[in-house]
């Protein structure tokens, strides 16, 4: 019984490790790519603070509170006048 249960919980957290892992291996594959695509394309970067708003917006799609424009946006902002460095 013991052992069901371990090899249970063993699989479920082998699983979400590999599944975080193959995600993070997937997006740092195509990080050039995307690189790349925007050189070819001649896509303009994102202004300052655009970039953690938009994966603000990823990861709260519904944001009826306004937090990833006040609050990750108007951060972005002050901190880029503070020390006039972007990233």
């Amino acid at each position: 019984m013991i052992s069901k249960i371990a090899t249970k919980v063993g699989s479920f957290a082998l699983r979400k490790i590999s599944n975080t892992a193959i995600d993070k291996t997937v997006q740092k594959l195509n990080k050039p790519y995307g690189e790349f695509k925007r050189e070819i394309m001649q896509i303009k970067p994102l202004n300052v603070g655009e970039d953690k708003s938009m994966h603000c917006y990823r990861i709260m799609p519904n944001d009826t509170s306004g937090f990833c424009k006040k609050k990750v946006f108007e951060y972005e902002i002050d901190k880029y006048h503070k020390t006039k460095k972007y990233k």
